[in-house]
């Protein structure tokens, strides 16, 4: 037998040890991560989005035609609006903010004043998604996001990713908190789907065996081509 033929034999029983006995190129466990993916600058807001600086709102009066107004927030949090001026906004979630308007405007101005927010562009909420995903960046948040839809905004975790070992960073008021979550629990329905904050970094990690496994496949395959690999 030559090098080549000793070498392939050699090595054969460790990739069917982990699980790869295609050596012609299998797709290594991809599994793309599709649920609820969210798009940004929607009109369609959550409820319990927080606004923040640079976000786009637009504002209406129901049944006061002359009383819808598009208005960015400043660094400062801060809108300016007809009538009642400078409103801070940071930190508000949009049905807040809609109760904080109606009180403004019917103190003076209307009678049960119904006020509408929606937020035309989410700019001010962000999550970072990094690791074996198909496109690691940050991405905006547009209301109450999970795990599983923050890593679809990603397009899905690779093919080399760890399902069992992946981490949130989040810093807090007082102290960085990091959490550990194991997708495929998730996707079973015995763990929570957990929600992400903004300015959180998620990072799905690599799996040392899947990535053995293509290591030791690729080096095959360089061994491994028609009429080269003979007894």
């Amino acid at each position: 037998m030559n090098f080549r033929w000793n070498f392939l034999v050699q090595m054969w029983p460790l990739v069917f040890l982990f699980g790869a006995a295609d050596i012609q190129g299998a797709n290594l466990d991809f599994i793309p991560v599709t649920s609820g993916a969210v798009a940004p600058n929607s009109m369609e807001t959550a409820d319990d989005y927080i606004i923040g600086p640079q976000d786009l709102l637009e504002v209406q009066v129901f049944q006061a035609e002359d009383y819808k107004v598009s208005t960015r927030v400043s660094e400062q949090g801060y809108v300016s609006l007809p009538l009642i001026a400078r409103v801070h906004v940071s930190g508000l979630t949009v049905d807040q903010l809609e109760d904080v308007l109606e009180a403004r405007l019917g103190q003076d101005y209307f009678q049960d004043p119904q006020v509408t927010v929606f937020v035309k562009e989410f700019t001010s909420q962000r999550v970072t998604v990094e690791g074996s995903v198909i496109k690691p960046g940050v991405y905006p948040l547009k209301g109450r996001t999970t795990l599983l839809q923050a890593i679809a905004m990603a397009e899905g975790v690779s093919d080399l990713a760890d399902h069992s070992n992946v981490q949130i960073y989040r810093v807090g008021d007082k102290e960085k908190a990091t959490e550990v979550h194991d997708l495929e629990k998730i996707r079973a329905g015995e763990a929570v789907d957990p929600v992400v904050n903004g300015e959180d970094v998620i990072v799905i990690h690599r799996s040392e065996a899947k990535s053995f496994v293509k290591n030791i496949t690729d080096t095959l395959r360089g061994f491994v081509s028609f009429g080269t690999v003979r007894p």
